[in-house]
């Protein structure tokens, strides 16, 4: 799966996969949260694509 985020805060991130964990799996939620927290920091706006089948995260655009 490819995805692009926009967001504040890695908070945006969690409440996204939150915000479907009545719909996924635990195991959904706990696998993506895990792989995409090794990428956010707070303080910017970040505008990134994720691709969960290769593992990566690629940065599109950074704003302050």
């Amino acid at each position: 799966m490819v995805f692009k985020v926009t967001m504040k805060t890695p908070d945006v991130l969690y409440d996204a996969l939150g915000g479907h964990e009545a719909v996924f799996a635990a195991s959904f939620f706990q696998k993506y949260k895990k792989l995409t927290d090794r990428w956010f920091e707070y303080g910017e706006y970040l505008t990134v694509e994720i691709d969960t089948d290769k593992e990566t995260c690629t940065v599109c655009e950074v704003t302050q």
